[in-house]
């Protein structure tokens, strides 16, 4: 069997971080954030929650979450640019609470400037992995079907972050009193938790019941280390 330059680094949970081939997705930015409270009218009969935006680096792929309050992030979804990030918020929120907003992608960014440490180049001579590099650590990913809530305890003294991907939403058309629903997570006392939740309300002439756009949830922890 012919060997591969570099190395295999596993995760204590087994995931694979550094494979000696193929490029290690790092952090490219980080965003401190403080979100908007209250709601704002999207048409004559729709409310939402207020969103907060920030454009993100064009390198980045990927936006992890730390937040206390319930929010998810849309990447592109709600504008014709698609490096804005939008979070949003449930509908019944209060405060501004603090948000920091982790940007990974595929390109070399140097946290640290030390002249000591470790680079892997693969087998085309092209650097896959540097110790100055803040490298996406995945401590775990899980696929959930339809749930009102998830939790996941975390470790005490370290700090991470969630993505969320898909996910049900319903359409719920009772007419005055008729809303969204989505899912949104949030990481309170190193507890991971995740929510079916109101997102916005609006106003409907007639009263036909709950739509389901049924579709799994994806909910990536990510541990930040190295900044």
């Amino acid at each position: 069997m012919a060997s591969k330059n570099g190395f295999v680094v596993r995760g204590q949970n087994g995931a694979v971080q550094i494979d000696g081939e193929n490029f290690c997705m790092c952090l490219q930015k980080v965003n401190n954030l403080s979100l908007k409270a209250g709601t704002k009218a999207v048409t004559g009969d729709v409310y939402t929650s207020a969103t907060t935006s920030f454009v993100k680096s064009a390198n980045s792929s990927l936006v992890a979450l730390r937040c206390s309050s319930w929010c998810r992030a849309y990447v592109g979804d709600q504008t014709k640019n698609l490096n804005e990030v939008t979070i949003a918020r449930n509908y019944d929120n209060s405060g501004t609470p603090s948000c920091i907003a982790y940007e990974y992608g595929n390109a070399a960014y140097n946290w640290s400037s030390s002249k000591s440490g470790i680079e892997v180049f693969n087998s085309s001579k092209t650097k896959v992995f540097s110790s100055n590099w803040s490298v996406m650590r995945v401590f775990g990913v899980y696929y959930l079907d339809h749930i009102k809530s998830w939790s996941l305890q975390l470790p005490v003294g370290r700090t991470f972050a969630m993505v969320l991907d898909g996910g049900q939403m319903d359409s719920n058309i009772v007419g005055y009193n008729s809303y969204t629903a989505v899912y949104m997570g949030r990481i309170v006392n190193n507890k991971a938790e995740v929510a079916f939740i109101q997102d916005s309300i609006f106003h409907s002439p007639v009263n036909v019941g709950t739509y389901n756009y049924p579709c799994q949830l994806m909910v990536m922890i990510l541990e930040i280390v190295g900044v």
